[in-house]
Protein backbone atom coordinates (compact mmCIF):
# COMPACT_ATOMS: atom_id res chain seq x y z
CA UNK A 1 0.00 0.00 0.00
CA UNK A 2 1.44 3.32 -1.25
CA UNK A 3 2.38 5.96 1.41
CA UNK A 4 -0.85 8.15 0.86
CA UNK A 5 -3.06 5.37 1.06
CA UNK A 6 -2.14 4.83 4.35
CA UNK A 7 -2.42 8.26 5.27
CA UNK A 8 -6.53 8.31 3.70
CA UNK A 9 -7.53 5.51 5.74
CA UNK A 10 -5.88 7.14 9.04
CA UNK A 11 -8.14 10.32 8.24
CA UNK A 12 -11.33 9.06 7.30
CA UNK A 13 -10.76 6.71 10.93
CA UNK A 14 -10.39 9.94 12.56
CA UNK A 15 -13.52 11.43 11.07
CA UNK A 16 -15.52 8.60 11.69
CA UNK A 17 -14.27 8.61 15.67
CA UNK A 18 -15.08 12.70 16.08
CA UNK A 19 -18.33 11.85 14.09
CA UNK A 20 -19.36 9.30 16.41
CA UNK A 21 -18.47 11.71 19.30
CA UNK A 22 -20.12 14.26 18.09
CA UNK A 23 -23.92 12.23 17.61
CA UNK A 24 -23.58 10.84 20.86
CA UNK A 25 -22.74 14.86 22.15
CA UNK A 26 -25.91 16.23 20.21
CA UNK A 27 -27.97 12.86 21.79
CA UNK A 28 -26.77 13.57 25.43
CA UNK A 29 -26.96 17.44 24.72
CA UNK A 30 -31.08 16.48 24.78
CA UNK A 31 -31.00 14.74 28.15
CA UNK A 32 -31.07 17.35 31.12
CA UNK A 33 -30.75 16.10 34.50
CA UNK A 34 -34.41 16.14 36.53
CA UNK A 35 -35.15 19.48 38.56
CA UNK A 36 -35.49 19.30 42.58
CA UNK A 37 -39.11 18.26 43.22
CA UNK A 38 -41.50 19.76 45.77
CA UNK A 39 -43.51 16.73 47.02
CA UNK A 40 -46.95 17.56 48.72
CA UNK A 41 -47.97 14.21 50.51
CA UNK A 42 -46.07 12.47 53.33
CA UNK A 43 -43.08 10.86 52.54
CA UNK A 44 -41.64 7.46 53.54
CA UNK A 45 -43.14 4.26 53.06
CA UNK A 46 -47.02 3.88 54.22
CA UNK A 47 -47.54 1.67 57.01
CA UNK A 48 -43.66 1.54 58.13
CA UNK A 49 -43.79 1.38 61.58
CA UNK A 50 -40.50 2.71 63.58
CA UNK A 51 -39.27 2.00 67.17
CA UNK A 52 -39.05 4.37 69.30
CA UNK A 53 -36.33 6.83 70.02
CA UNK A 54 -33.39 5.00 70.68
CA UNK A 55 -30.49 7.56 71.06
CA UNK A 56 -29.78 5.77 74.87
CA UNK A 57 -28.81 2.07 75.12
CA UNK A 58 -31.68 0.20 75.23
CA UNK A 59 -32.40 -2.18 78.72
CA UNK A 60 -34.16 -5.56 79.43
CA UNK A 61 -37.99 -4.88 79.84
CA UNK A 62 -39.87 -8.27 79.73
CA UNK A 63 -38.47 -11.59 80.11
CA UNK A 64 -40.07 -15.07 79.21
CA UNK A 65 -38.29 -17.67 80.75
CA UNK A 66 -38.18 -20.85 78.38
CA UNK A 67 -37.38 -23.00 81.53
CA UNK A 68 -40.93 -22.23 83.11
CA UNK A 69 -42.73 -23.17 79.68
CA UNK A 70 -40.32 -26.39 79.13
CA UNK A 71 -38.83 -27.38 82.35
CA UNK A 72 -37.18 -30.15 80.43
CA UNK A 73 -35.48 -27.73 77.82
CA UNK A 74 -31.75 -27.88 77.42
CA UNK A 75 -29.81 -25.02 75.14
CA UNK A 76 -32.68 -24.36 72.68
CA UNK A 77 -32.84 -23.20 69.34
CA UNK A 78 -35.12 -20.42 69.19
CA UNK A 79 -36.16 -18.75 65.50
CA UNK A 80 -38.42 -16.06 64.69
CA UNK A 81 -41.50 -17.53 62.53
CA UNK A 82 -43.21 -14.62 61.96
CA UNK A 83 -45.10 -11.99 63.04
CA UNK A 84 -48.43 -10.13 62.60
CA UNK A 85 -48.46 -6.50 64.63
CA UNK A 86 -47.34 -7.07 67.70
CA UNK A 87 -48.16 -10.53 68.09
CA UNK A 88 -44.84 -12.46 67.28
CA UNK A 89 -44.55 -16.78 66.62
CA UNK A 90 -41.48 -18.61 67.90
CA UNK A 91 -39.99 -21.82 66.81
CA UNK A 92 -38.55 -23.65 70.17
CA UNK A 93 -36.42 -26.81 69.59
CA UNK A 94 -34.21 -28.54 71.70
CA UNK A 95 -33.13 -32.49 72.80
CA UNK A 96 -34.63 -33.70 76.39
CA UNK A 97 -32.08 -33.34 79.27
CA UNK A 98 -32.46 -36.89 80.82
CA UNK A 99 -33.52 -38.42 77.01
CA UNK A 100 -31.90 -36.69 74.24
CA UNK A 101 -35.12 -37.31 72.62
CA UNK A 102 -35.87 -34.06 70.17
CA UNK A 103 -38.91 -31.95 70.57
CA UNK A 104 -40.63 -28.95 68.60
CA UNK A 105 -43.22 -26.31 69.74
CA UNK A 106 -44.41 -23.42 68.39
CA UNK A 107 -44.52 -20.16 70.80
CA UNK A 108 -46.72 -17.10 70.57
CA UNK A 109 -45.56 -13.64 72.50
CA UNK A 110 -47.69 -10.47 72.83
CA UNK A 111 -44.04 -7.95 72.06
CA UNK A 112 -45.34 -5.56 73.92
CA UNK A 113 -46.14 -7.27 77.43
CA UNK A 114 -44.25 -10.46 77.01
CA UNK A 115 -47.77 -12.38 77.51
CA UNK A 116 -47.48 -15.23 76.03
CA UNK A 117 -50.69 -15.57 73.38
CA UNK A 118 -51.39 -19.40 74.30
CA UNK A 119 -50.63 -22.85 75.49
CA UNK A 120 -47.30 -23.58 73.36
CA UNK A 121 -47.84 -26.01 70.79
CA UNK A 122 -45.78 -29.06 70.48
CA UNK A 123 -44.72 -30.46 66.95
CA UNK A 124 -45.04 -34.33 67.72
CA UNK A 125 -41.99 -36.42 66.39
CA UNK A 126 -39.83 -33.94 65.19
CA UNK A 127 -37.51 -34.47 62.20
CA UNK A 128 -36.70 -31.33 60.98
CA UNK A 129 -39.42 -28.64 61.49
CA UNK A 130 -39.48 -25.10 59.21
CA UNK A 131 -42.61 -23.22 60.18
CA UNK A 132 -44.21 -20.50 57.95
CA UNK A 133 -46.77 -17.58 58.73
CA UNK A 134 -49.70 -18.66 56.11
CA UNK A 135 -51.44 -15.20 56.82
CA UNK A 136 -52.60 -13.21 59.58
CA UNK A 137 -54.12 -16.22 62.01
CA UNK A 138 -52.01 -19.24 60.76
CA UNK A 139 -48.65 -21.11 60.84
CA UNK A 140 -47.63 -24.25 58.41
CA UNK A 141 -45.14 -26.13 60.05
CA UNK A 142 -43.37 -28.80 58.10
CA UNK A 143 -41.82 -31.87 60.07
CA UNK A 144 -39.71 -32.87 56.96
CA UNK A 145 -37.69 -36.20 57.90
CA UNK A 146 -35.15 -35.40 54.89
CA UNK A 147 -35.71 -38.01 51.78
CA UNK A 148 -39.01 -38.43 49.72
CA UNK A 149 -41.95 -38.93 51.47
CA UNK A 150 -42.52 -38.91 55.01
CA UNK A 151 -43.07 -35.16 55.58
CA UNK A 152 -46.45 -33.98 58.29
CA UNK A 153 -47.99 -30.50 57.66
CA UNK A 154 -49.05 -29.03 60.82
CA UNK A 155 -51.79 -26.35 60.43
CA UNK A 156 -51.62 -24.00 63.81
CA UNK A 157 -54.66 -21.11 64.86
CA UNK A 158 -52.34 -18.86 65.84
CA UNK A 159 -55.60 -16.75 67.58
CA UNK A 160 -56.94 -19.97 69.80
CA UNK A 161 -53.61 -21.59 69.75
CA UNK A 162 -54.83 -25.32 68.66
CA UNK A 163 -53.89 -27.64 65.74
CA UNK A 164 -55.89 -27.26 62.48
CA UNK A 165 -54.80 -30.27 60.89
CA UNK A 166 -51.80 -32.44 61.06
CA UNK A 167 -51.41 -34.90 58.06
CA UNK A 168 -49.23 -36.19 55.69
CA UNK A 169 -47.95 -33.59 52.92
CA UNK A 170 -46.65 -33.63 49.46
CA UNK A 171 -44.92 -30.28 50.59
CA UNK A 172 -41.02 -29.47 51.34
CA UNK A 173 -38.77 -26.61 51.76
CA UNK A 174 -36.68 -28.05 48.97
CA UNK A 175 -36.65 -29.59 45.84
CA UNK A 176 -34.94 -32.78 47.58
CA UNK A 177 -38.06 -34.92 46.68
CA UNK A 178 -38.48 -34.05 42.49
CA UNK A 179 -42.62 -34.61 42.87
CA UNK A 180 -42.64 -32.39 45.82
CA UNK A 181 -43.97 -28.82 45.83
CA UNK A 182 -41.93 -26.68 46.88
CA UNK A 183 -42.87 -24.51 49.49
CA UNK A 184 -41.86 -20.40 49.96
CA UNK A 185 -42.86 -17.42 51.57
CA UNK A 186 -44.68 -14.55 49.98
CA UNK A 187 -45.47 -11.40 51.79
CA UNK A 188 -47.54 -13.79 54.99
CA UNK A 189 -48.54 -16.13 53.06
CA UNK A 190 -47.13 -20.00 51.98
CA UNK A 191 -47.41 -20.57 48.38
CA UNK A 192 -45.29 -23.77 46.59
CA UNK A 193 -44.15 -24.26 43.21
CA UNK A 194 -45.53 -27.64 41.57
CA UNK A 195 -43.86 -28.69 38.44
CA UNK A 196 -45.29 -28.97 35.69
CA UNK A 197 -48.27 -26.64 37.14
CA UNK A 198 -46.78 -23.47 38.34
CA UNK A 199 -47.48 -22.05 41.26
CA UNK A 200 -50.02 -23.03 43.99
CA UNK A 201 -51.73 -21.64 47.56
CA UNK A 202 -51.94 -23.47 50.66
CA UNK A 203 -55.01 -23.90 52.43
CA UNK A 204 -55.97 -24.60 56.45
CA UNK A 205 -55.53 -28.18 55.49
CA UNK A 206 -51.83 -28.31 54.68
CA UNK A 207 -52.85 -28.71 50.75
CA UNK A 208 -52.59 -27.22 47.52
CA UNK A 209 -55.28 -24.84 46.52
CA UNK A 210 -55.15 -22.14 43.66
CA UNK A 211 -52.98 -22.29 40.84
CA UNK A 212 -51.23 -19.82 38.98
CA UNK A 213 -49.56 -21.35 36.04
CA UNK A 214 -45.61 -20.62 35.24
CA UNK A 215 -43.04 -21.36 32.89
CA UNK A 216 -40.61 -22.14 36.01
CA UNK A 217 -40.23 -21.50 39.21
CA UNK A 218 -38.63 -18.09 38.52
CA UNK A 219 -40.69 -15.91 40.76
CA UNK A 220 -40.28 -12.13 41.73
CA UNK A 221 -41.74 -10.86 45.65
CA UNK A 222 -41.02 -8.03 47.84
CA UNK A 223 -39.13 -9.63 50.90
CA UNK A 224 -40.41 -7.44 53.94
CA UNK A 225 -37.96 -5.90 55.85
CA UNK A 226 -38.38 -4.83 59.55
CA UNK A 227 -41.22 -2.18 59.72
CA UNK A 228 -42.06 -2.64 56.38
CA UNK A 229 -45.78 -4.04 55.98
CA UNK A 230 -46.59 -7.14 54.21
CA UNK A 231 -46.73 -7.03 50.12
CA UNK A 232 -48.69 -10.14 49.14
CA UNK A 233 -48.15 -9.98 45.48
CA UNK A 234 -45.69 -11.68 43.35
CA UNK A 235 -44.55 -12.12 39.75
CA UNK A 236 -43.80 -14.67 37.50
CA UNK A 237 -43.29 -15.84 33.94
CA UNK A 238 -45.99 -17.38 31.88
CA UNK A 239 -43.76 -17.99 28.80
CA UNK A 240 -40.73 -16.15 27.49
CA UNK A 241 -42.34 -12.87 26.38
CA UNK A 242 -44.93 -12.40 29.34
CA UNK A 243 -45.14 -12.53 32.92
CA UNK A 244 -48.66 -12.00 35.93
CA UNK A 245 -48.84 -10.56 38.80
CA UNK A 246 -50.94 -12.39 41.31
CA UNK A 247 -51.83 -12.37 44.57
CA UNK A 248 -50.45 -14.76 46.45
CA UNK A 249 -53.46 -14.65 48.97
CA UNK A 250 -56.11 -16.50 46.71
CA UNK A 251 -54.03 -16.64 43.36
CA UNK A 252 -55.92 -13.73 41.61
CA UNK A 253 -54.03 -12.54 38.46
CA UNK A 254 -53.86 -8.87 39.10
CA UNK A 255 -52.27 -8.26 35.41
CA UNK A 256 -50.61 -9.45 32.25
CA UNK A 257 -47.89 -8.09 30.73
CA UNK A 258 -45.14 -8.33 28.03
CA UNK A 259 -43.30 -5.44 29.65
CA UNK A 260 -41.54 -5.43 33.44
CA UNK A 261 -43.67 -5.82 36.12
CA UNK A 262 -42.71 -5.24 39.98
CA UNK A 263 -44.07 -5.69 43.54
CA UNK A 264 -44.03 -2.51 46.01
CA UNK A 265 -45.73 -1.61 49.18
CA UNK A 266 -49.20 -1.19 48.50
CA UNK A 267 -49.38 -2.71 45.11
CA UNK A 268 -46.85 -3.39 41.53
CA UNK A 269 -45.66 -1.01 39.03
CA UNK A 270 -45.16 -2.17 34.80
CA UNK A 271 -42.61 -0.82 33.11
CA UNK A 272 -44.68 -1.17 29.69
CA UNK A 273 -42.92 -2.66 26.74
CA UNK A 274 -41.83 -0.52 23.66
CA UNK A 275 -42.03 -1.40 19.97
CA UNK A 276 -38.42 -2.02 19.29
CA UNK A 277 -38.49 0.16 15.93
CA UNK A 278 -38.88 3.63 18.94
CA UNK A 279 -35.69 4.99 19.79
CA UNK A 280 -35.36 7.00 22.64
CA UNK A 281 -38.78 7.25 23.70
CA UNK A 282 -40.21 8.32 26.66
CA UNK A 283 -40.36 5.14 29.02
CA UNK A 284 -44.07 4.92 30.40
CA UNK A 285 -44.76 3.61 33.84
CA UNK A 286 -48.45 2.13 35.43
CA UNK A 287 -48.83 2.25 38.97
CA UNK A 288 -51.14 -0.64 40.21
CA UNK A 289 -52.95 -0.88 43.82
CA UNK A 290 -52.66 -4.52 45.93
CA UNK A 291 -56.20 -4.97 43.57
CA UNK A 292 -54.87 -4.76 40.18
CA UNK A 293 -56.46 -1.25 39.56
CA UNK A 294 -54.15 1.04 37.77
CA UNK A 295 -53.69 4.33 40.07
CA UNK A 296 -51.28 6.06 38.32
CA UNK A 297 -48.62 6.54 35.67
CA UNK A 298 -45.35 8.51 34.80
CA UNK A 299 -43.71 9.16 31.46
CA UNK A 300 -39.70 9.51 32.02
CA UNK A 301 -38.31 11.60 29.44
CA UNK A 302 -34.46 11.22 30.14
CA UNK A 303 -33.94 8.07 28.73
CA UNK A 304 -32.75 5.20 30.09
CA UNK A 305 -34.49 4.47 33.11
CA UNK A 306 -34.30 1.37 35.20
CA UNK A 307 -36.94 0.23 37.71
CA UNK A 308 -34.46 -0.50 40.59
CA UNK A 309 -36.23 -3.77 42.42
CA UNK A 310 -36.12 -5.13 45.87
CA UNK A 311 -37.07 -1.40 47.25
CA UNK A 312 -39.69 -0.54 49.26
CA UNK A 313 -41.46 2.22 47.09
CA UNK A 314 -41.05 2.51 43.13
CA UNK A 315 -37.49 3.62 42.59
CA UNK A 316 -35.95 4.58 39.54
CA UNK A 317 -32.54 4.35 38.32
CA UNK A 318 -31.62 7.28 35.57
CA UNK A 319 -28.44 6.33 33.64
CA UNK A 320 -28.27 9.02 31.74
CA UNK A 321 -28.72 11.34 34.08
CA UNK A 322 -26.67 10.05 37.27
CA UNK A 323 -29.92 10.07 39.50
CA UNK A 324 -32.61 8.01 40.98
CA UNK A 325 -35.85 9.13 41.38
CA UNK A 326 -38.03 8.09 44.30
CA UNK A 327 -42.02 7.98 43.00
CA UNK A 328 -45.41 7.25 45.73
CA UNK A 329 -47.32 4.37 44.79
CA UNK A 330 -49.19 6.30 42.51
CA UNK A 331 -46.18 7.28 40.15
CA UNK A 332 -45.93 10.62 41.95
CA UNK A 333 -42.15 12.12 41.98
CA UNK A 334 -41.26 12.41 45.61
CA UNK A 335 -37.84 13.23 45.58
CA UNK A 336 -34.80 13.27 42.96
CA UNK A 337 -31.30 12.62 44.30
CA UNK A 338 -27.97 11.95 42.30
CA UNK A 339 -27.11 7.91 42.47
CA UNK A 340 -24.84 6.58 40.21
CA UNK A 341 -26.11 3.02 39.66
CA UNK A 342 -26.85 1.92 43.12
CA UNK A 343 -26.47 -1.63 44.51
CA UNK A 344 -29.14 -1.17 47.36
CA UNK A 345 -31.69 1.61 47.90
CA UNK A 346 -33.14 1.18 51.64
CA UNK A 347 -36.44 3.90 52.54
CA UNK A 348 -36.63 4.33 56.19
CA UNK A 349 -38.40 6.96 57.99
CA UNK A 350 -38.20 10.64 55.97
CA UNK A 351 -34.79 9.17 54.22
CA UNK A 352 -33.63 7.13 51.16
CA UNK A 353 -30.31 5.53 51.91
CA UNK A 354 -27.84 4.44 48.55
CA UNK A 355 -24.90 2.13 48.77
CA UNK A 356 -22.74 2.23 45.22
CA UNK A 357 -21.45 -1.04 43.51
CA UNK A 358 -19.25 -3.52 44.01
CA UNK A 359 -16.82 -2.06 45.34
CA UNK A 360 -17.89 -2.25 49.15
CA UNK A 361 -19.53 -5.68 49.00
CA UNK A 362 -19.08 -6.71 52.77
CA UNK A 363 -21.11 -4.99 55.07
CA UNK A 364 -18.45 -3.55 57.28
CA UNK A 365 -16.86 -1.35 54.42
CA UNK A 366 -19.94 -0.04 52.97
CA UNK A 367 -20.63 3.35 52.13
CA UNK A 368 -24.02 4.18 52.32
CA UNK A 369 -25.44 7.75 51.01
CA UNK A 370 -28.42 9.51 53.16
CA UNK A 371 -30.55 11.79 51.68
CA UNK A 372 -33.73 13.80 53.01
CA UNK A 373 -36.96 12.80 50.80
CA UNK A 374 -38.44 15.87 51.75
CA UNK A 375 -35.61 17.79 50.04
CA UNK A 376 -33.10 15.69 48.19
CA UNK A 377 -30.71 16.84 50.14
CA UNK A 378 -27.39 14.97 51.31
CA UNK A 379 -27.36 14.27 54.46
CA UNK A 380 -24.42 12.10 55.11
CA UNK A 381 -21.65 9.60 53.93
CA UNK A 382 -21.68 6.43 56.59
CA UNK A 383 -19.18 3.17 56.39
CA UNK A 384 -20.39 0.28 58.28
CA UNK A 385 -24.06 1.52 59.06
CA UNK A 386 -26.22 -1.91 59.19
CA UNK A 387 -28.58 -0.37 56.70
CA UNK A 388 -28.25 -4.08 54.08
CA UNK A 389 -30.45 -7.23 54.03
CA UNK A 390 -29.36 -9.35 56.98
CA UNK A 391 -27.60 -6.40 58.99
CA UNK A 392 -30.27 -4.36 59.69
CA UNK A 393 -32.66 -4.74 62.41
CA UNK A 394 -34.82 -1.46 62.99
CA UNK A 395 -34.32 2.14 63.07
CA UNK A 396 -36.04 5.13 65.16
CA UNK A 397 -35.74 7.31 61.96
CA UNK A 398 -32.32 8.40 62.58
CA UNK A 399 -30.60 5.25 64.20
CA UNK A 400 -29.67 2.42 62.45
CA UNK A 401 -30.04 -0.52 64.35
CA UNK A 402 -28.48 -3.79 63.59
CA UNK A 403 -25.53 -6.51 63.60
CA UNK A 404 -22.78 -6.63 60.39
CA UNK A 405 -22.60 -10.21 60.58
CA UNK A 406 -23.79 -13.33 63.13
CA UNK A 407 -20.96 -12.78 65.38
CA UNK A 408 -20.95 -8.68 65.64
CA UNK A 409 -22.58 -6.63 68.29
CA UNK A 410 -25.15 -5.45 67.99
CA UNK A 411 -24.91 -1.37 67.23
CA UNK A 412 -26.71 1.62 66.47
CA UNK A 413 -25.20 4.18 64.29
CA UNK A 414 -26.80 7.78 63.73
CA UNK A 415 -27.17 8.24 60.19
CA UNK A 416 -26.66 12.06 60.44
CA UNK A 417 -23.18 11.77 62.05
CA UNK A 418 -22.23 8.12 61.35
CA UNK A 419 -21.43 7.81 65.13
CA UNK A 420 -21.82 4.11 66.55
CA UNK A 421 -24.22 5.57 69.61
CA UNK A 422 -24.31 2.30 71.86
CA UNK A 423 -23.68 -1.25 71.26
CA UNK A 424 -24.28 -4.52 72.99
CA UNK A 425 -22.13 -7.15 72.91
CA UNK A 426 -24.29 -10.36 72.98
CA UNK A 427 -24.86 -11.67 70.09
CA UNK A 428 -28.06 -13.13 71.08
CA UNK A 429 -30.17 -12.74 67.78
CA UNK A 430 -32.23 -9.76 68.02
CA UNK A 431 -35.71 -8.89 65.82
CA UNK A 432 -37.93 -5.77 66.11
CA UNK A 433 -41.39 -7.05 66.54
CA UNK A 434 -44.12 -4.52 65.96
CA UNK A 435 -41.94 -1.35 67.32
CA UNK A 436 -40.27 -3.72 70.15
CA UNK A 437 -37.32 -4.90 69.84
CA UNK A 438 -36.77 -8.78 71.33
CA UNK A 439 -33.62 -11.07 71.54
CA UNK A 440 -33.53 -14.88 72.13
CA UNK A 441 -30.61 -15.52 74.61
CA UNK A 442 -30.17 -18.98 74.42
CA UNK A 443 -27.62 -19.28 77.20
CA UNK A 444 -29.75 -18.07 79.64
CA UNK A 445 -33.29 -19.54 78.06
CA UNK A 446 -35.19 -16.49 77.71
CA UNK A 447 -36.68 -14.41 75.00
CA UNK A 448 -36.73 -10.71 76.17
CA UNK A 449 -37.37 -7.16 75.16
CA UNK A 450 -34.85 -4.30 74.66
CA UNK A 451 -36.34 -1.11 75.78
CA UNK A 452 -35.15 2.59 76.21
CA UNK A 453 -34.19 3.49 79.67
CA UNK A 454 -36.50 5.57 81.97
CA UNK A 455 -36.05 8.78 82.11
Amino acid sequence: MKWWHWVLTVLMAVGVFFGIQWILKSSDDDTHPLSAVAYQGQVGVPGQVLLPPMQRQPVPGWRVDLRQLFPDVVRPTIEHVGDNGNRAFFSVSYNVRATGQPKSWLLGIDATTGATLFAPVEIEKPVVVNCLPNGPQRVLCLNEAGGPGAVTAWVIDTDAGTVISHAASNLRTTGIDPAAAVVRSAGDRVIAFQPGTGWRGVDDQGQLTWTVKAAGDSIKVLDRRPGDPVTDIAVTAINDKESVAFSTVDGTVLRKSGGTLTPVVGGFVELERQSAAVSRSPEEFAFFDARGTRVGRYTDQTGGPSLFEGSELPVLTLSLTDQLVVLDPKGTPMTVVPADSPWSVRIVGESVYTRGTFTDIDNANAVWEKFALKTGDHVSSCTGAPLEDGAFVGSDGTLAVGRLDDKAPIIAVDTNTCEVVWQIESPAPTWMIGSTLVQAKRDTYEIASLVPPAA
